[in-house]
């Protein structure tokens, strides 16, 4: 990663999701996991949470932080939506942005030729009948299975418990039912 990489890559934030944003044409790099990984390294690259990059007129590709290439984010999707908006790249104010895990229609609300807010449609949830209750180390966990165009599991719990949470959130996310 160089200096003038900088120079072509937007950081963005969402909701707490920071995300780089870029044009691979503008690059002066191929974008594959290896680089990625560098890239949103928060000690060696500029990091974030993952790399939004135009892939040919409003498609986008999203890549997490470890290199793998994800369906749908809602916040990358607000963030991206801003950056082609600000950037002369979206038609106008309503357009559809199209990913892996299916197409979101966007609508900004502009200041003076700059989004000021970004709305994005996820689409309708899709839920797992298939999947109610996840075992974990053993335990069983009752599980609402969703998508959005991008799996979630979400476990009820009476009380958030961090502990608890960092040590099932790694588990959950590379568990055989959640295969993406």
């Amino acid at each position: 990663l160089s200096r003038d990489s900088a120079t072509v890559l937007t950081k963005s934030h969402g909701l707490g999701n920071d995300y780089l944003v870029a044009d691979p044409a503008e690059l002066p790099f191929e974008v594959t996991p290896a680089r990625v990984r560098l890239v949103c390294d928060r000690h060696l690259g500029v990091g974030s949470d993952g790399l939004l990059v135009l892939d040919g007129a409003l498609r986008l590709r999203i890549f997490n932080p470890d290199g793998s290439e994800a369906e749908k984010s809602g916040n990358g999707l607000r963030i991206f939506a801003r950056w082609l908006f600000d950037t002369g790249r979206a038609p106008s104010e309503h357009f559809t942005i199209h990913t892996r895990g299916g197409d979101a229609a966007v609508a900004i609300e502009n200041t003076s030729g700059r989004a000021r807010q970004v709305s994005v449609d996820m689409g309708q949830p899709r839920f797992r009948d298939d999947l109610t209750v996840l075992e974990l180390d053993g335990a069983r966990y009752p599980v609402v299975a969703v998508s959005i165009g991008n799996p979630h599991c979400v476990i009820l719990r009476g009380q958030l418990d961090v502990a608890e949470l960092r040590r099932l959130g790694p588990r959950v996310e590379h568990h055989a039912a959640f295969p993406n």
